[in-house]
C-alpha cells in the first residue's frame, strides 16, 4: 500500500508543475473593449452632451428644426416643453413639442450676393468680344 501511495504522490508532483500565467488574451480583450468605447461610445456621449447643452440654450424667437424636419420659431419655453409657431402670420400654427424633439437651430438661409456689373457693361467676360 505504501508503494501505491508513493507512486500516486510521484505522479501528482509531476503533473502539478506551475506554469506561467498567460495574460495575452486578457490584454487583447481589454484593448478591444477600450477601442469600442473610444471609437463608438465616446463620440455618441459627446454628441448627446452637446445636444443637451443646446436644448438648454434655446430662447424665445429662435428658429429651430424638430426631429421630424418641421421648422418654426420658439414662442414659449416651459420646463420640458417648447411651443413653436410655424407658417406665415395669417395662417400660423402653434404646436407644443418636448424639448427632446428639437433637433437644432435652423440653418440660416444662404443669401446670394447681387451680381455686380463691370463699369464697361458691354464687354464680354469669356473673351468672345468683337466676333
Amino acid at each position: 500500500m505504501t508503494h501505491f501511495v508513493q507512486h500516486v504522490a510521484m505522479l501528482t508532483a509531476a503533473t502539478t508543475t506551475k506554469a506561467k500565467p498567460n495574460y495575452l488574451p486578457t490584454l487583447i480583450m481589454l484593448a478591444l473593449f477600450g477601442g469600442v468605447w473610444y471609437f463608438f461610445l465616446r463620440p455618441r456621449r459627446q454628441a448627446m452632451k452637446k445636444q443637451m447643452s443646446e436644448q438648454k440654450s434655446y430662447e424665445v424667437g429662435d428658429e429651430v428644426v424638430t426631429i421630424g424636419g418641421l421648422i418654426g420659431v420658439v414662442v414659449d419655453i416651459e420646463t420640458d416643453r417648447v411651443t413653436i409657431r410655424t407658417g406665415v402670420s395669417a395662417t400660423s400654427t402653434e404646436m407644443v413639442f418636448l424639448k427632446q424633439a428639437i433637433k437644432s437651430r435652423a440653418p440660416q438661409p444662404v443669401v446670394a450676393e447681387p451680381a455686380t456689373e463691370s463699369p464697361e457693361g458691354d464687354e464680354k467676360v469669356d473673351g468672345a468680344e468683337g466676333q
